[in-house]
């Protein structure tokens, strides 16, 4: 399973993907934007969570430098 299809099988919406790091939207709660680490198998794991698109873009930026 590639990494699209892993986390839009959760119903999640992929925003941005580099490597093994992805940026989404949950679409649900108070903090729905999302960074996460993909490992092989596709489970997400070490999530930071935000309340808006903007300081989630910020995260991605540095968890991908």
């Amino acid at each position: 399973m590639d990494v699209k299809e892993a986390v839009e099988s959760k119903g999640i919406k992929l925003l941005g993907h580099y490597v093994d790091t992805v940026l989404c939207d949950t679409g649900q709660g108070f903090h729905p934007f999302v960074t996460w680490e993909v490992s092989s198998n596709g489970s997400l794991y070490s999530g930071h969570y935000f309340k808006n698109l903007e300081e989630a873009k910020k995260d991605f930026e540095n968890r991908i430098k």
